[in-house]
């Protein structure tokens, strides 16, 4: 997953990255029980505007658990 964050994406994928990175938060989270760094990022995605994506990346969080 650290390679992938490292391509150079156009403007028009870089919601791939966005789901990388929640990716690894998530993985953290599991390890760790502590959801305060993927909330962080959930709101931050909101603040700029990307809460249509935020709402998938929870709907994928609710299936996977």
């Amino acid at each position: 997953m650290n390679q992938l964050l490292t391509i150079d994406l156009p403007q028009q994928m870089a919601t791939f990255k966005i789901r990388i990175v929640f990716l690894k938060k998530l993985l953290a989270y599991r390890e760790s029980g502590d959801d305060r760094e993927i909330n962080a990022y959930l709101k931050s995605l909101t603040e700029i505007g990307l809460s249509n994506l935020v709402s998938e990346l929870l709907d994928y969080w609710g299936s996977v658990y």
